[in-house]
């Protein structure tokens, strides 16, 4: 018996088989379906200190930068360009506000490290006192992302607090006992 060959079935194949080309290649792009950062807050009460860190995907911090007007910094390589640390921290204190009785706290850098495909961003903020609110806003890649979130993480003494920042809520206000 005779295999029968269907009329126009190379006609079929090849568009078929770039199809199947096109799904596998977008398998093998590198990407994350949600955008998120956290900022984890503690107060210090012995060094009247708040520590901050921040957690942001490496590629999207790298974007926000571009977008602010800086080089591609090529950050976490060996190619890294110098003034990267000088860049971030400025960013972080144009979109991260911490505020005591309407007094904006001052953010200092202390360092950035990688893990992953993430970069951990730290800062200390000096408090005269146990504060008793705190003001906090974040925009921290809110012009990038309509879904991005920013997750607040907050401790003070033994209270602890969460809450998301978005694009229609980028700031909240804590209260302390």
């Amino acid at each position: 018996m005779r295999s029968r060959r269907i009329k126009g079935s190379r006609s079929f194949l090849l568009p078929f088989g770039f199809l199947c080309l096109f799904f596998i290649s977008q398998s093998f792009i590198p990407r994350h379906a949600f955008y998120v950062s956290i900022h984890d807050i503690r107060f210090d009460k012995d060094w009247g200190k708040f520590d901050i860190k921040i957690k942001v995907f490496t590629n999207d911090l790298e974007d926000a930068l571009v977008n602010a007007g800086h080089p591609r910094f090529l950050l976490d390589t060996q190619k890294e360009i110098e003034g990267a640390d000088m860049a971030i921290d400025r960013y972080i204190q144009e979109k991260v506000i911490l505020s005591i009785a309407r007094k904006a706290l001052s953010l200092q850098f202390i360092k950035k490290e990688f893990r992953e495909d993430a970069c951990w961003i730290y800062f200390q903020a000096e408090a005269e006192c146990k504060p008793r609110e705190l003001n906090l806003s974040s925009k921290v890649l809110l012009e990038l992302f309509d879904s991005q979130t920013n997750i607040i993480r907050l401790k003070v003494g033994d209270q602890r607090f969460i809450s998301n920042l978005d694009k229609q809520l980028y700031q909240e206000k804590f209260s302390f006992k």
